[in-house]
């Protein structure tokens, strides 16, 4: 038996993957995928060719689902997101455990107060009309072009942050060794982008994106102090969140107000 011979034609493949959205059809999309192969279709192509088009088909997949997805409306995407963590459909009408109350709110409270307190630089006024500017790290700059930041002017420890985001933060502890570019790409990026597409918590909707450079506090060892945050239901403190080691090994733990550990998970906990 004769074995196969093998072509001295080099092998070629190209992948095109398109996405196109028709300007006249806004909630609809074409989709065109075309696969060219110089070789005959029932040859077996080698597994990389085939990761490579499987990674294409997620590719696919993954914008189709963020396209849609914009579309939904925000009680849905927020109801979805519920269902899938916790495998129930919550109770929004009478809500009664934590995160059916976090849903009720984000559905249904519109204080524009509530805004204000995720502004990062709204919120320093809220908290400066009632407690006092004392409380609050002193406020270096804010802008919204990131390449106007004084670097030489500022000390040698800061925080720098968007006003229109949660979690979105960088702490810098010796500014000589800092990548002045870097982190101007990054504040670039945060102004790029919206919290609440992302999210679709409404508070953020309206935030108008800036950069703050602040105080950065320690808690005397040079290392960030603990975040404590006191959850509060009806005016009543229900339980307590402490947050360690933010921005190294972080670490979350719950507790009653009489500082009895919770059997409860928030992310990061112990």
């Amino acid at each position: 038996m004769q074995s196969p011979q093998r072509s001295s034609k080099p092998f070629s493949c190209a992948v095109s993957i398109r996405v196109t959205f028709a300007p006249s059809l806004p909630r609809g999309f074409r989709l065109s995928y075309r696969a060219m192969s110089d070789h005959k279709a029932e040859q077996t192509q080698p597994d990389c060719i085939t990761e490579r088009r499987e990674a294409g088909d997620r590719v696919v997949i993954a914008s189709i689902k963020k396209r849609l997805k914009e579309f939904l409306p925000d009680w849905f995407v927020s109801i979805r997101a519920h269902w899938k963590s916790h495998g129930v459909f919550p109770n929004i009408i009478s809500p009664t455990t934590f995160n059916e109350k976090v849903l009720y709110r984000i559905l249904f409270d519109r204080r524009t107060v509530l805004t204000q307190i995720a502004n990062k630089a709204g919120v320093r006024s809220y908290v400066e009309q009632r407690l006092g500017p004392q409380l609050l790290p002193k406020l270096y700059y804010l802008t919204k072009c990131p390449e106007t930041i004084p670097f030489d002017d500022l000390p040698d420890r800061f925080v720098v942050k968007p006003t229109h985001g949660s979690g979105w933060v960088r702490v810098v502890t010796n500014k000589t060794a800092l990548d002045r570019t870097a982190l101007i790409e990054t504040c670039t990026g945060w102004l790029n982008q919206s919290f609440y597409k992302q999210t679709r918590q409404w508070v953020y909707k309206n935030i108008e994106p800036h950069i703050l450079v602040e105080e950065f506090i320690d808690d005397g060892t040079g290392s960030a102090p603990n975040d404590y945050k006191l959850l509060v239901f009806g005016g009543i403190v229900e339980f307590i969140q402490v947050d360690a080691a933010r921005f190294s090994d972080h670490r979350r733990r719950l507790y009653s107000p009489a500082w009895e550990k919770l059997d409860v998970l928030l992310h990061y906990d112990e």
